[in-house]
């Protein structure tokens, strides 16, 4: 097998896997058909998660995206008609007023945000009392491809895992392993179960500025 029939194989695997995790994101989330949300997908990419579940909730639903790669945002808008999306790269805070959202979600972003606190406590402040919040990662440093190639996949693994891209302000090829406990650690969730990597964040604890 040469370079490029092996990227094929792992590319094919890799949209399989997000596929399948966005699958997972909508049956273990328990969006409501016909239910009306504020939702913020935080690193949207191209928007595939938020079209799913744009299909599941009401017409009187606001669905944002945020991401910092102007290609993926243009793409998204040109694909996908109904949902706000936008280039944005976050530092340090969000422009969104205080208990905005109902769902906050994000796939594969946090471990490419430097400034992880101010981020949860955004979360926290943009979100509603009792708004939930899902984050899921890959744990980029345990993945699993069935190839007969053993060796160059192994490799492979490692190789990407440490690997940060130059879009990334960051990169940690653990942070699958790591979710649970960066957000369990903050105080500010109730309920969730550390495989579905669901969270529920309570105002009045204090995760955010708000002490209600």
């Amino acid at each position: 097998m040469n370079c490029v029939e092996m990227r094929e194989e792992v590319s094919l695997a890799d949209a399989q896997k997000v596929v399948a995790l966005n699958d997972f994101i909508l049956r273990t989330h328990g969006f409501k058909i016909g239910k009306d949300a504020k939702i913020l997908d935080f690193g949207c990419g191209t928007g595939e998660l938020l079209k799913k579940i744009y299909d599941t909730v009401s017409n009187c639903s606001k669905l944002i995206g945020i991401d910092s790669s102007a290609q993926s945002i243009e793409q998204a808008k040109n694909s996908y008609h109904g949902i706000d999306f936008v280039r944005d790269k976050f530092v340090d805070s969000f422009n969104f007023p205080d208990s905005f959202f109902d769902y906050v979600i994000s796939v594969d972003t946090l471990e490419c945000i430097q400034n992880k606190t101010a981020l949860l406590n955004e979360i926290h402040r943009i979100l509603k009392k009792e708004g939930q919040v899902l984050f899921s990662h890959w744990d980029w440093d345990t993945q699993v491809y069935c190839s007969e190639h053993k060796e160059i996949i192994r490799k492979f693994v490692a190789a990407f895992s440490d690997w940060q891209q130059g879009w990334m302000d960051a990169s940690d090829g653990q942070m699958g392993r790591k979710l649970w406990g960066i957000f369990h650690g903050k105080g500010g969730h109730k309920g969730g179960k550390p495989w579905e990597w669901k969270m529920r964040f309570k105002s009045c604890i204090g995760a955010g500025k708000r002490q209600n």
